[in-house]
């Protein structure tokens, strides 16, 4: 029974090396996760912002018509203004 006992505590040994690993990479990746948790609303605060930007003309901002970029043509594309 002193063979089996030295087995089961090496595997034991090993199970834990291979748990205390498994934590190290789970929290590593939970870092990871709130990194890109964090850029993602950063994207979408700046993407709300720029839509906004965009829809924005002489009809609905305080900007002269002289400054809308863009016109719409009877077939619904933008074109260029120069």
């Amino acid at each position: 029974m002193g063979q089996e006992s030295q087995a089961l505590r090496a595997a034991n040994q090993k199970l834990r090396e291979c748990v205390r690993e498994s934590i190290h990479a789970i929290n590593a990746l939970h870092n990871q996760v709130k990194d890109l948790d964090g850029v993602t609303v950063s994207q979408q605060k700046r993407i709300k912002t720029l839509e906004g930007q965009v829809a924005k003309d002489s009809q609905n901002s305080s900007l002269p018509s002289s400054s809308d970029r863009f016109l719409r043509t009877s077939m619904g594309s933008a074109v260029g203004v120069e």
